[in-house]
């Protein structure tokens, strides 16, 4: 039977150590970010249609093709190895039903094996004090000092980035200082970008890697707050030729101003 591990993203800052996120590799090659280490426990969560080729990315609730919400349940977003990206977690109603639609907040992006560059499963923080603390850290954990992560002007929170690679490319893996592994990749605009590298098991059936940026951005959730995003569904053209997709969002805590949505909380039937 293939493997399958848990790697944990920990921030180190003043001293503390926090759980930012978990990253888990499934048998298949899957992949999951679950975050349920910020106190916040009410989130809204969202599929909306974006428009590639328009400077605005940002979408407004009210235009959202599906809305959710949960209330308890622990979180987190799947990439599955078919394609499928989906929320679930302890609580979460999630899964496919007999016809083959999303039980709960999923869309159909691409297969892993025809994934190519870029990031495709993001969480941000605003609030690093929230996170839950921890004293310990395993061989199989990324452990990052606050100081190691460039920060933008005005940034208030971290943004982590998952990329996904194939697994002919661990060839161009290599170690840091710390004994970390580490990839480098160019940005579009001619920049090297430099990230964390973490290897799913190599007996799992598709043995890929995930590159991790985390760089320092801005937040407007309030006082503290939580993110987490996946890839969208495949691209296809508007009436106007424009790329545009479907992508999933969610945001923690829930706005107080937020009424109305069907709920992903799953309760068991009596």
């Amino acid at each position: 039977m293939a493997k399958s591990s848990k790697h944990l993203i920990i921030i180190e800052s003043n001293g503390k150590r926090r759980k930012f996120a978990k990253l888990l590799f499934t048998g298949d090659g899957s992949y999951s970010l679950t975050a349920p280490y910020h106190s916040a426990r009410k989130a809204v969560l969202s599929k909306m249609t974006v428009n590639y080729d328009t400077n605005e990315q940002c979408v407004a609730f009210s235009d959202a093709v599906e809305l959710s919400e949960l209330d308890e349940g622990r979180l987190k977003i799947t990439h599955h190895r078919s394609g499928f990206v989906q929320y679930s977690g302890d609580g979460v109603r999630s899964g496919l039903d007999e016809d083959g639609k999303s039980k709960g907040l999923g869309v159909f992006s691409r297969p892993l094996e025809e994934v190519g560059s870029g990031p495709a499963i993001g969480a941000g923080v605003q609030g690093i004090e929230e996170l839950e603390e921890t004293a310990k850290d395993s061989k199989h954990d990324l452990l990052i000092d606050i100081d190691e992560i460039p920060k933008l002007p005005g940034s208030n929170g971290v943004m982590l980035e998952l990329h996904y690679f194939q697994p002919q490319i661990r060839r161009f893996v290599f170690k840091d200082s710390k004994n970390r592994n580490r990839i480098d990749i160019i940005h579009p605009a001619g920049f090297i970008v430099p990230m964390f590298a973490i290897f799913a098991p190599e007996d799992c059936e598709l043995p890929g890697l995930i590159g991790v940026e985390l760089y320092g951005q801005q937040f407007s959730y309030g006082k503290s707050g939580f993110s987490l995003s996946g890839p969208g569904e495949k691209e296809r053209t508007n009436e106007k030729g424009e790329l545009i997709a479907d992508v999933l969002g969610c945001i923690f805590p829930r706005p107080t101003d937020f009424e109305g949505a069907t709920s992903l909380d799953y309760k068991p039937k009596p």
